[in-house]
Protein backbone atom coordinates (compact mmCIF):
# COMPACT_ATOMS: atom_id res chain seq x y z
CA UNK A 1 0.00 0.00 0.00
CA UNK A 2 1.39 3.68 -0.80
CA UNK A 3 0.13 7.04 -0.71
CA UNK A 4 -0.82 9.32 -3.82
CA UNK A 5 -0.21 12.38 -2.47
CA UNK A 6 -1.09 15.99 -4.17
CA UNK A 7 2.35 17.58 -3.63
CA UNK A 8 3.00 19.81 -1.69
CA UNK A 9 -0.83 20.17 -0.34
CA UNK A 10 -0.31 17.40 1.82
CA UNK A 11 2.33 18.22 3.50
CA UNK A 12 0.89 19.26 6.67
CA UNK A 13 -2.23 17.82 6.46
CA UNK A 14 -1.84 14.48 8.41
CA UNK A 15 -2.55 15.82 11.63
CA UNK A 16 -5.76 17.56 10.15
CA UNK A 17 -7.31 15.06 8.78
CA UNK A 18 -7.48 12.41 12.21
CA UNK A 19 -10.06 15.13 13.33
CA UNK A 20 -12.14 16.27 10.34
CA UNK A 21 -14.10 19.40 10.63
CA UNK A 22 -17.71 19.13 10.17
CA UNK A 23 -19.61 22.34 8.67
CA UNK A 24 -22.03 23.86 10.72
CA UNK A 25 -25.39 21.87 10.07
CA UNK A 26 -24.21 19.24 8.34
CA UNK A 27 -23.12 15.41 9.26
CA UNK A 28 -20.74 14.92 6.83
CA UNK A 29 -17.60 17.04 5.32
CA UNK A 30 -14.50 16.59 3.80
CA UNK A 31 -11.30 18.66 3.64
CA UNK A 32 -10.52 18.70 -0.21
CA UNK A 33 -8.21 21.17 -0.29
CA UNK A 34 -5.78 23.63 2.19
CA UNK A 35 -4.09 27.16 1.20
CA UNK A 36 -0.78 28.33 2.70
CA UNK A 37 -1.98 31.90 3.73
CA UNK A 38 1.43 34.26 3.33
CA UNK A 39 2.38 37.09 5.88
CA UNK A 40 0.61 39.88 5.86
CA UNK A 41 0.05 43.29 7.50
CA UNK A 42 2.81 45.42 8.55
CA UNK A 43 5.71 44.84 11.97
CA UNK A 44 2.59 46.15 14.26
CA UNK A 45 -0.54 44.33 13.21
CA UNK A 46 0.74 40.78 11.37
CA UNK A 47 -0.94 37.62 10.43
CA UNK A 48 1.58 34.54 10.40
CA UNK A 49 1.56 30.92 10.27
CA UNK A 50 -1.80 31.12 8.27
CA UNK A 51 -3.57 28.26 6.63
CA UNK A 52 -7.23 28.02 4.72
CA UNK A 53 -8.09 24.25 4.83
CA UNK A 54 -11.24 23.61 2.60
CA UNK A 55 -14.17 21.34 3.66
CA UNK A 56 -16.71 20.31 1.29
CA UNK A 57 -20.09 18.55 2.58
CA UNK A 58 -23.74 17.89 1.61
CA UNK A 59 -23.24 20.77 -1.37
CA UNK A 60 -21.63 23.49 0.46
CA UNK A 61 -17.72 24.80 1.12
CA UNK A 62 -16.47 26.55 4.35
CA UNK A 63 -12.81 27.52 5.00
CA UNK A 64 -11.30 27.15 8.43
CA UNK A 65 -8.38 29.49 8.59
CA UNK A 66 -5.72 28.95 11.05
CA UNK A 67 -2.78 30.90 12.38
CA UNK A 68 -1.27 33.41 14.69
CA UNK A 69 -2.41 37.69 14.61
CA UNK A 70 0.56 39.57 16.04
CA UNK A 71 0.69 42.58 17.96
CA UNK A 72 4.18 44.51 18.43
CA UNK A 73 4.86 47.91 19.74
CA UNK A 74 0.76 48.74 19.50
CA UNK A 75 0.27 49.42 23.17
CA UNK A 76 -3.64 49.76 23.25
CA UNK A 77 -4.30 49.09 20.00
CA UNK A 78 -6.53 46.47 18.80
CA UNK A 79 -7.10 44.07 15.65
CA UNK A 80 -8.91 41.02 13.97
CA UNK A 81 -9.11 38.74 10.97
CA UNK A 82 -11.54 39.64 8.56
CA UNK A 83 -13.15 36.84 6.02
CA UNK A 84 -14.68 37.88 2.23
CA UNK A 85 -16.37 35.13 0.40
CA UNK A 86 -16.70 35.49 -3.75
CA UNK A 87 -18.69 33.86 -6.32
CA UNK A 88 -17.68 35.17 -9.47
CA UNK A 89 -16.48 38.01 -8.33
CA UNK A 90 -19.10 39.30 -6.38
CA UNK A 91 -18.75 39.48 -2.48
CA UNK A 92 -21.42 36.98 -1.24
CA UNK A 93 -20.81 37.41 2.84
CA UNK A 94 -18.11 39.11 5.11
CA UNK A 95 -17.34 38.14 8.63
CA UNK A 96 -14.62 38.55 11.56
CA UNK A 97 -13.29 36.90 14.15
CA UNK A 98 -12.77 38.12 17.87
CA UNK A 99 -10.66 42.09 18.17
CA UNK A 100 -7.64 41.44 20.32
CA UNK A 101 -6.03 44.50 22.04
CA UNK A 102 -2.49 44.92 23.20
CA UNK A 103 -2.15 45.57 26.85
CA UNK A 104 1.69 47.14 26.29
CA UNK A 105 3.66 48.04 23.81
CA UNK A 106 5.67 44.34 23.93
CA UNK A 107 5.23 41.76 21.14
CA UNK A 108 1.59 39.86 21.92
CA UNK A 109 0.80 36.69 19.78
CA UNK A 110 -3.15 35.63 19.56
CA UNK A 111 -4.32 32.11 17.87
CA UNK A 112 -6.74 32.29 15.14
CA UNK A 113 -9.06 29.83 14.38
CA UNK A 114 -11.95 30.66 12.50
CA UNK A 115 -14.45 29.00 10.62
CA UNK A 116 -18.09 31.11 10.64
CA UNK A 117 -19.67 30.36 7.25
CA UNK A 118 -20.02 28.19 4.44
CA UNK A 119 -22.30 28.48 1.28
CA UNK A 120 -22.88 26.15 -2.20
CA UNK A 121 -21.24 29.21 -4.23
CA UNK A 122 -17.93 30.18 -2.67
CA UNK A 123 -15.09 30.20 -5.14
CA UNK A 124 -12.74 32.92 -3.50
CA UNK A 125 -11.65 33.94 -0.01
CA UNK A 126 -10.28 37.40 1.29
CA UNK A 127 -8.12 36.75 4.18
CA UNK A 128 -7.43 40.63 6.02
CA UNK A 129 -5.57 41.80 8.56
CA UNK A 130 -7.85 44.83 10.19
CA UNK A 131 -6.62 47.54 13.10
CA UNK A 132 -8.56 49.36 14.56
CA UNK A 133 -9.05 52.79 13.31
CA UNK A 134 -9.23 54.93 16.78
CA UNK A 135 -8.83 53.98 19.99
CA UNK A 136 -11.85 52.49 21.65
CA UNK A 137 -14.33 52.71 18.48
CA UNK A 138 -15.83 50.09 16.65
CA UNK A 139 -14.19 51.47 12.97
CA UNK A 140 -12.00 49.16 11.30
CA UNK A 141 -9.75 48.88 8.50
CA UNK A 142 -7.82 46.75 6.29
CA UNK A 143 -4.32 46.51 6.56
CA UNK A 144 -3.63 44.36 4.14
CA UNK A 145 -5.32 41.00 2.39
CA UNK A 146 -4.62 38.36 0.10
CA UNK A 147 -6.89 35.84 -1.58
CA UNK A 148 -7.25 31.84 -1.66
CA UNK A 149 -9.31 29.77 -3.53
CA UNK A 150 -10.70 26.11 -3.41
CA UNK A 151 -9.39 23.18 -5.75
CA UNK A 152 -10.69 19.77 -5.83
CA UNK A 153 -7.67 17.30 -6.65
CA UNK A 154 -8.12 13.76 -8.50
CA UNK A 155 -7.57 10.16 -7.42
CA UNK A 156 -5.71 7.79 -9.63
CA UNK A 157 -6.89 4.53 -10.25
CA UNK A 158 -5.98 1.10 -11.90
CA UNK A 159 -7.97 -2.25 -11.38
CA UNK A 160 -6.05 -5.49 -12.52
CA UNK A 161 -7.75 -8.80 -13.58
CA UNK A 162 -6.61 -11.74 -15.75
CA UNK A 163 -7.02 -10.32 -19.60
CA UNK A 164 -8.89 -7.20 -18.43
CA UNK A 165 -7.21 -4.29 -16.98
CA UNK A 166 -8.66 -0.38 -16.61
CA UNK A 167 -5.47 2.10 -16.00
CA UNK A 168 -4.04 4.65 -18.29
CA UNK A 169 -2.85 5.21 -21.85
CA UNK A 170 0.46 2.87 -21.63
CA UNK A 171 0.33 -0.90 -21.19
CA UNK A 172 3.39 -3.19 -20.78
CA UNK A 173 2.93 -6.64 -22.32
CA UNK A 174 5.55 -7.86 -20.30
CA UNK A 175 3.87 -7.73 -17.51
CA UNK A 176 0.44 -7.97 -19.06
CA UNK A 177 -1.05 -4.73 -16.73
CA UNK A 178 -1.68 -1.00 -17.90
CA UNK A 179 1.55 0.94 -16.35
CA UNK A 180 -0.05 4.31 -15.83
CA UNK A 181 -3.11 5.02 -13.86
CA UNK A 182 -6.65 6.21 -15.20
CA UNK A 183 -8.34 9.08 -13.72
CA UNK A 184 -11.62 10.07 -11.12
CA UNK A 185 -12.27 13.79 -11.13
CA UNK A 186 -14.12 15.83 -8.89
CA UNK A 187 -15.77 18.68 -10.90
CA UNK A 188 -17.69 21.45 -8.91
CA UNK A 189 -20.46 23.31 -10.20
CA UNK A 190 -21.98 26.27 -9.48
CA UNK A 191 -24.47 25.44 -6.58
CA UNK A 192 -22.70 23.04 -4.58
CA UNK A 193 -22.62 20.50 -7.24
CA UNK A 194 -20.00 17.80 -8.13
CA UNK A 195 -19.76 15.55 -11.35
CA UNK A 196 -17.52 12.83 -10.93
CA UNK A 197 -15.76 12.33 -13.96
CA UNK A 198 -13.23 8.88 -14.58
CA UNK A 199 -11.36 8.87 -17.78
CA UNK A 200 -8.82 6.08 -18.62
CA UNK A 201 -8.41 2.83 -20.59
CA UNK A 202 -10.13 -0.71 -20.41
CA UNK A 203 -7.35 -3.19 -21.58
CA UNK A 204 -8.45 -6.38 -23.11
CA UNK A 205 -5.74 -8.95 -23.82
CA UNK A 206 -6.27 -12.51 -25.29
CA UNK A 207 -9.81 -12.46 -24.51
CA UNK A 208 -11.68 -13.39 -27.36
CA UNK A 209 -15.13 -12.38 -27.06
CA UNK A 210 -15.31 -11.07 -23.96
CA UNK A 211 -17.32 -8.17 -22.88
CA UNK A 212 -16.42 -5.33 -20.23
CA UNK A 213 -17.43 -2.33 -18.72
CA UNK A 214 -16.92 0.13 -15.88
CA UNK A 215 -19.30 0.93 -13.25
CA UNK A 216 -19.30 3.77 -10.90
CA UNK A 217 -20.93 3.63 -6.98
CA UNK A 218 -21.88 6.78 -6.15
CA UNK A 219 -21.71 7.25 -2.05
CA UNK A 220 -22.20 10.34 0.45
CA UNK A 221 -18.90 11.25 2.31
CA UNK A 222 -19.92 9.61 5.27
CA UNK A 223 -20.74 6.08 3.13
CA UNK A 224 -24.10 6.04 2.67
CA UNK A 225 -25.33 4.96 -1.22
CA UNK A 226 -26.89 7.60 -3.45
CA UNK A 227 -27.03 5.54 -6.82
CA UNK A 228 -24.51 3.77 -10.10
CA UNK A 229 -23.92 4.00 -13.16
CA UNK A 230 -23.08 2.08 -15.60
CA UNK A 231 -21.06 2.97 -19.17
CA UNK A 232 -21.31 1.44 -22.64
CA UNK A 233 -20.03 -2.16 -23.05
CA UNK A 234 -17.10 -2.92 -25.21
CA UNK A 235 -15.74 -6.99 -26.58
CA UNK A 236 -12.97 -7.85 -27.70
CA UNK A 237 -13.20 -9.30 -31.47
CA UNK A 238 -10.19 -11.46 -31.18
CA UNK A 239 -7.02 -12.47 -28.86
CA UNK A 240 -5.16 -9.34 -29.53
CA UNK A 241 -4.38 -6.32 -27.02
CA UNK A 242 -8.03 -3.68 -27.42
CA UNK A 243 -7.31 -0.21 -25.65
CA UNK A 244 -11.29 0.86 -24.89
CA UNK A 245 -10.71 4.99 -24.21
CA UNK A 246 -13.29 5.49 -20.75
CA UNK A 247 -14.73 9.05 -19.99
CA UNK A 248 -17.85 8.62 -18.05
CA UNK A 249 -19.08 11.95 -16.04
CA UNK A 250 -22.96 10.41 -15.91
CA UNK A 251 -24.07 11.39 -12.53
CA UNK A 252 -24.27 15.21 -10.20
CA UNK A 253 -25.18 15.65 -6.75
CA UNK A 254 -24.75 17.58 -4.07
CA UNK A 255 -24.18 14.83 -1.90
CA UNK A 256 -21.26 12.50 -3.54
CA UNK A 257 -18.57 11.94 -1.45
CA UNK A 258 -16.89 9.23 -2.71
CA UNK A 259 -17.02 6.47 -5.37
CA UNK A 260 -16.19 3.07 -5.87
CA UNK A 261 -15.11 2.40 -9.78
CA UNK A 262 -15.91 -1.23 -11.07
CA UNK A 263 -14.21 -3.25 -13.63
CA UNK A 264 -16.68 -5.65 -14.98
CA UNK A 265 -17.12 -8.59 -17.13
CA UNK A 266 -20.08 -10.06 -19.42
CA UNK A 267 -20.89 -13.64 -17.96
CA UNK A 268 -22.70 -16.09 -20.81
CA UNK A 269 -26.08 -15.55 -19.22
CA UNK A 270 -25.62 -11.64 -19.78
CA UNK A 271 -25.38 -10.90 -16.24
CA UNK A 272 -22.59 -7.88 -15.59
CA UNK A 273 -19.81 -9.57 -13.08
CA UNK A 274 -17.28 -7.39 -10.90
CA UNK A 275 -13.54 -8.52 -11.94
CA UNK A 276 -12.28 -5.81 -9.50
CA UNK A 277 -13.10 -2.75 -7.79
CA UNK A 278 -11.07 0.67 -6.66
CA UNK A 279 -12.84 3.40 -3.82
CA UNK A 280 -11.90 7.32 -4.39
CA UNK A 281 -12.59 10.21 -2.13
CA UNK A 282 -13.13 13.92 -2.91
CA UNK A 283 -11.00 14.23 0.33
CA UNK A 284 -7.24 15.09 -0.67
CA UNK A 285 -5.69 12.41 1.81
CA UNK A 286 -6.65 9.44 0.38
CA UNK A 287 -4.83 6.03 0.37
CA UNK A 288 -4.71 3.84 -2.79
CA UNK A 289 -3.80 0.39 -3.27
CA UNK A 290 -2.07 -0.44 -6.69
CA UNK A 291 0.97 -0.32 -8.68
CA UNK A 292 1.83 2.40 -12.16
CA UNK A 293 2.31 5.46 -12.43
CA UNK A 294 0.23 8.44 -12.14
Amino acid sequence: MFRITHTVRLAVLAVFVAAATVLAGSGEAATIDQDSVPTIGTSSFEFENGTVYWHYGNGRYDAHLTGTLRLNDANGSCARMRLEYFHNGTSIATKYGGSVCAPDGKAHDYSVDLDPYSDPTIDLLKVSVEKQTASGGSDYSIVESTYVSPSTWPDAIEITSQGVDFGGGKFSTFTSEPTEYGTVYWNRGDSGDITVRLMGYIWLNNVAGLCARMNIKYYTESGSYLTEKAGGSRCAADNNLHAISIDLQPYTSTQVGKVTVQLQTQGSNGSWNVVGSQTADIGIAYELTGGGGF
